[in-house]
């Protein structure tokens, strides 16, 4: 591997984790709600 294929590579690493991670918080933001719903159904 190159120098510039290296950096390349490990840029590319950085911005997938990234995009990970904001679809983890999008996936908890959307999941939270829902578990509030199904509480208040089971309390009422």
């Amino acid at each position: 591997m190159n120098v510039f294929d290296k950096v390349f590579y490990n840029s590319y690493l950085v911005i997938g984790k990234s995009k990970l991670k904001t679809v983890n918080k999008t996936v908890n933001k959307k999941k939270k709600p829902i578990t509030k719903f199904r509480n208040r159904l089971i309390f009422k």
